[in-house]
């Protein structure tokens, strides 16, 4: 279909062009014999004769670019519709030359018409919008991890260094649409690539972004001097300038001008809104970041003091504290927050590793990661740690089977396991995985009962506390605050496992959590002889 209607739009433009040429060829032989033109009933002067064939020249070449318009509005897809305005333009300048020059390109436009690509399909090779590869992959990760500051970039960096050429211009040309600051290393990286082709894309990148910016602050600017802003609109300002102050993109003078231009407006809008989290934190970071180390100091402190204690302020507070070297400063806020960086996020962990080493918790034995054992000091932890055994399992190792006895508490060092339950009918179920941090076998040191599941090693390796009931029991016999933890923490599972099972949805009830944990406590009491 598509075929025979460029066929007919040629074979149609071709007739047009030679009906032309055919009438170019008469005015051009009259004008040259000089002949008289005779017309209604009147013989006109050779000088008559070349004016009126030159005024009806200029009305077919009119009637052309009146065809040519009509066919743009309302003939469907291009159909040579460029041809048909070049050539009245070229028939108006050259005459008979013109139309032949129009005729050798169209000849020209058909033959390199069968090799070459679309102008779309060219376009979309250079920025490729759906290819599927492991760069778009990776960026598709990205755009939905929410927290940019926390993202790993070591994969894009891979992909630059031993990527193929696709996949590399694939993930530039995408940091390119979604662009965020934490993508600016990369595009550095890229401008050296030793490809040509990625080398030049990267440093087009840079300019489109570059135009962007420039684009977006004129229009802000523009915005601020022209009314009143509001809240949102302050925070939209504050939040441009600080996204280009520090990527290394821009020239040193106009980052420096962005973090003086972020800092200012930050300022504003905490006038209006002093109580605004994200802002106070950005505002924090950006002091940081800049160079304002005392300032920041004191407006973290007072942050602090009015009852911000978010893990990120903590963070920015403890970088801050650690640059001036007021290390005292440092260990006490450490130890004081150490309980709010909570959750098992890879980003997490490293945190809380360091929080744990400047509040004086951390002692290299793991334990630290394990959130039961908070509420244990660190000589206790130490004790523990001292009469434990490591052990390294394999892939697909079955560390503990169901129904099995047992008295040992294992704790995950590093790997994942699996959590297999073997139903009433035979079937194994998998409710779950553990990793770093997490822990199992409580159930059956403290209650006595047999081993609830089988646990299979997920990863290529698995290190494993094994911690004797030697060690742990005078513990929990010690510390009410320690047991109550493990039999909440035991309830919570054993509804969990339950609910899948059984096959229906996780039912959230309090009340049944806290009649599950009394049970439970009451059988850790029993089996410890305890009241």
């Amino acid at each position: 279909m598509g075929t025979a209607r460029d066929l007919s739009c040629t074979l149609g433009f071709l007739a047009l062009c030679l009906s032309l040429l055919t009438v170019e060829l008469f005015f051009q032989w009259g004008i040259s014999r000089e002949l008289p033109f005779v017309a209604w009933g009147r013989s006109f002067s050779p000088m008559e004769s070349s004016l009126l064939l030159a005024a009806t020249h200029a009305l077919l070449v009119a009637l052309l670019l009146g065809v040519a318009w009509y066919r743009q509005k309302r003939t469907p897809g291009p159909c040579l519709n460029g041809f048909y305005f070049l050539l009245p333009l070229a028939a108006a300048t050259m005459s008979i030359i013109g139309v032949l020059g129009v005729l050798l390109a169209l000849g020209l436009y058909l033959e390199f018409a069968k090799s070459a690509p679309p102008f779309d399909q060219w376009y979309a090779s250079l920025f490729p919008e759906h290819q599927s590869s492991a760069a778009m992959e990776l960026m598709e990760r990205l755009d939905v991890q929410g927290d940019t500051a926390r993202t790993v970039l070591t994969p894009f960096m891979d992909i630059l260094a031993y990527g193929s050429q696709s996949q590399q211009q694939t993930m530039i040309a995408k940091m390119s649409r979604h662009f965020q600051p934490t993508f600016a290393p990369v595009l550095r990286e890229a401008v050296n690539h030793p490809d040509n082709s990625v080398r030049v894309q990267a440093a087009s990148a840079i300019s489109h972004l570059e135009s962007r910016f420039m684009r977006t602050t004129m229009e802000l600017e523009h915005l601020a001097t022209a009314k009143h802003l509001q809240w949102n609109e302050m925070q939209r300002l504050g939040r441009h300038y600080d996204d280009f102050a520090f990527t290394g993109l821009l020239d040193p003078l106009r980052e420096a001008e962005n973090r003086r231009q972020a800092i200012a407006w930050y300022r504003r809008c905490l006038e209006e809104r002093p109580n605004d989290f994200q802002t106070a934190t950005a505002l924090g970071r950006t002091l940081v970041r800049s160079g304002a180390l005392a300032e920041a100091a004191e407006f973290f402190s007072n942050l602090i003091a009015q009852g911000n204690n978010d893990h990120s302020i903590i963070t920015w507070t403890m970088e801050t504290l650690y640059k001036l070297k007021r290390h005292d400063e440092l260990n006490r806020l450490a130890e004081k927050h150490r309980h709010t960086f909570v959750g098992d996020e890879s980003w997490m962990l490293s945190l809380r590793d360091a929080v744990d080493l400047w509040s004086g918790w951390y002692n290299g034995d793991g334990l630290h990661r394990v959130h039961l054992f908070s509420f244990l000091t660190l000589e206790q932890r130490t004790s523990l740690a001292q009469s434990a055994s490591i052990i390294e399992f394999r892939r697909g190792t079955t560390i503990v089977r169901q129904g099995d006895g047992g008295d040992i508490l294992y704790v995950i060092l590093s790997g994942v396991v699996a959590i297999l339950l073997t139903n009433p009918d035979g079937r194994n179920v998998e409710v779950g995985h553990l990793g770093e941090g997490h822990y199992f076998g409580e159930m059956s040191l403290l209650t006595g009962a047999p081993r609830q599941a089988d646990v299979v090693v997920l990863t290529e390796t698995s290190r494993v506390m094994e911690i004797p009931p030697t060690a742990i029991l005078p513990l929990i016999r010690e510390r009410s605050d320690f047991l109550n933890a493990i039999a909440r923490e035991i309830a919570s599972r054993q509804i969990q496992r339950e609910a899948l099972v059984n096959g229906r949805l996780l039912d959230d009830d309090p009340q049944r959590l806290t009649e599950r944990f009394r049970e439970i406590r009451g059988q850790i009491q029993q089996f410890l002889g305890l009241t």
